[in-house]
């Protein structure tokens, strides 16, 4: 690790525009280590997310850390870092999920690769892969997608509703 913060996403994971504006200002801030944001859990669909509010303490994380000696990842899935700074602040940015954006079966790969990184190789033994995230709750995702995304967004949600997905049809549309 080099530069004085580390600020970690997944390729599945889209901030909106307002992190380039903010940035400059939270790595300015002398008395700050960690800053946490929100996120948006979008479930099954692009237009559905498990988020009960736009500010859920279920999707609140940790996103950019001051590099302080014995900084150091820990974990082989879902890494966490080890020997941060005790002084925290939320950003106030929120940033969009796009992991469970895909037909079941296909998270259920993903699991089951986890599962084997991690030594659980029969966790999943007797489980329905088509139906292993319908018992999550889902809400409407009304904030709309970052730009940079939503050319994408609207294109495959329409690719996918043509191949009989029905969560991928826009609501109202």
């Amino acid at each position: 690790m080099s530069g004085d913060w580390l600020m970690w996403l997944d390729a599945d994971e889209v901030f909106y525009p307002d992190l380039a504006v903010k940035l400059p200002r939270l790595v300015s801030a002398p008395d700050v280590d960690v800053y946490t944001c929100w996120f948006y859990h979008l479930m099954r669909s692009y237009w559905y997310m498990q988020n009960a509010s736009d500010h859920d303490g279920l999707f609140y994380r940790k996103f950019l850390v001051r590099r302080l000696p014995g900084l150091h990842w820990k974990g082989r899935v879902h890494e966490q870092l080890v020997g941060i700074g005790p002084n925290v602040a939320d950003s106030g940015l929120h940033y969009v999920h796009y992991g469970y954006v895909k037909p079941q079966r296909e998270v259920f790969r993903r699991w089951l690769l986890y599962a084997r990184y991690e030594g659980l190789e029969h966790v999943y033994d007797g489980v329905d892969p088509d139906h292993i995230l319908d018992d999550r709750p889902l809400h409407p995702f009304t904030r709309g997608h970052p730009p940079v995304i939503a050319g994408y967004v609207e294109r495959r949600a329409a690719q996918l509703a043509a191949q009989g997905h029905g969560l991928f049809r826009k609501p109202g549309g």
